[in-house]
């Protein structure tokens, strides 16, 4: 009953990557991570430039084309 309890770390596998080499890989994975972060706020921010000329300029379209019907 108690031996079934008892949990047995595994070996490390040959090809499993050292403390070492998960670091570089993290690191290099957070660059990578930065890089698109990077990009989609630029992205972002071009969007939210685009959206609000957008909806800005229909608002003054649509404003004209009332004051036109009205008046």
């Amino acid at each position: 009953m108690h031996s079934q309890n008892h949990i047995s770390i595994p070996p490390r596998a040959e090809n499993e990557p050292t403390q070492m080499e998960n670091l570089n890989s993290w690191r290099r994975n957070h660059k990578i991570w930065l890089k698109s972060c990077i990009v989609a706020l630029i992205h972002t921010h071009l969007l939210h430039k685009q959206l609000t000329l957008s909806s800005f300029f229909p608002q003054v379209i649509l404003t004209n084309s009332l004051n036109g019907v009205v008046g």
